[in-house]
């Protein structure tokens, strides 16, 4: 199609990839036959009336040279923080506050950057077409037992040991990280969720201190914390008259800063909650090795060294991380 565009065969259009880190990979993550002519219509696609829009959930496994070609990005919620560092490689005008902000926006809010001077937010209405994406639903208790019947791959399966920790919260074993870290000459084990990289408990609730909070913070939520660190408790009349904010705004703000544990609400007046320390988020209980193949493990999204400079950027001294499944 692009050779006939190139030749005026064809009418000009815009091509849009979804599920992008698939057909163009960040070349770490592999090589795709569709990736040299998408790379090809990134850089010269627009000169012979060929626009592309790219779609991922992962944009940091979306070639970068790719993505830096595209002068218009949507962004919505993004956590993960590769992800966040290639968008911020990729786009203009983006500094760390903006970057903050996208890991806090709520659900319908899009940031648009490159196509005005200034990155921009902007509300996204509901769908008017069917939901075409609707998640399977399974019933765990009804799905039958996998039966291996090759002889070499059950070898295999019985000789593969991985560390497994079995307390019944999922019906099959869910990847983790347990890390060793210190703070202030204490040394204690934390478990650290593979998805998003969050602090668990004992109990596998995300836990969270004051400093790794305000981490995740956007610059909005962050000029509350600044008031409050002023005049605490603080009526909301008060944050609202000196944020020059609306109150739909500072609700959510506060919510937000509920949500991390950083400021508790009683009626109409809002203040600070005292900060606590890492080491009391210290995970203890013991892992057992277990014998357990490859092939029936699920994959790891992050790795041992996101994981570790996640924990330093925290303040932690990280000894060691290591991969740990939970069930």
């Amino acid at each position: 199609m692009f050779e006939k565009r190139k030749k005026n065969n064809i009418p000009p259009f815009f091509l849009i990839v979804e599920e992008a880190h698939n057909f163009c990979p960040e070349r770490n993550f592999g090589e795709s036959p569709s990736s040299y002519i998408l790379r090809n219509i990134a850089s010269e696609g627009r000169k012979f009336g060929l626009g592309l829009g790219i779609v991922s959930q992962r944009p940091a496994r979306v070639d970068k040279n790719v993505l830096s070609q595209c002068n218009t990005q949507i962004i919505q919620k993004v956590t993960n923080p590769n992800d966040l560092k290639a968008i911020s490689a990729s786009a203009e005008n983006i500094n760390s506050f903006v970057v903050n902000d996208i890991a806090t926006l709520p659900i319908g809010t899009a940031l648009i950057i490159g196509a005005c001077a200034k990155p921009i937010f902007v509300d996204v209405r509901v769908r008017k077409s069917e939901h075409g994406g609707k998640s399977v639903s399974f019933d765990y208790d009804k799905i039958p037992a996998m039966v291996v019947e090759n002889p070499e791959i059950i070898e295999k399966i019985e000789g593969v040991p991985v560390q497994v920790l079995r307390i019944g919260k999922y019906s099959s074993p869910a990847p983790f990280f347990l890390a060793e870290a210190e703070e202030n000459g204490a040394v204690f084990n934390l478990l650290i969720r593979d998805e998003d990289c969050a602090i668990l408990d004992n109990d596998l609730n995300s836990v969270t201190t004051a400093a790794q909070s305000i981490n995740g913070l956007g610059a909005s939520a962050r000029n509350v914390l600044n008031v409050l660190n002023s005049r605490s408790p603080a009526s909301v009349s008060y944050l609202f008259n000196a944020l020059n904010c609306s109150f739909q705004d500072l609700n959510y703000w506060i919510k937000e800063l509920q949500n991390k544990q950083l400021v508790k609400v009683d009626g109409s007046s809002v203040s600070l909650k005292n900060n606590f320390a890492f080491k009391n988020s210290a995970f203890s209980k013991n892992f057992s090795e277990n014998i357990i193949g490859e092939e029936l493990l699920p994959s790891f999204r992050n790795d041992e060294k996101i994981v570790a400079d996640s924990l330093k950027a925290k303040g932690l001294n990280v000894n060691s991380v290591s991969r740990v499944y939970v069930q």
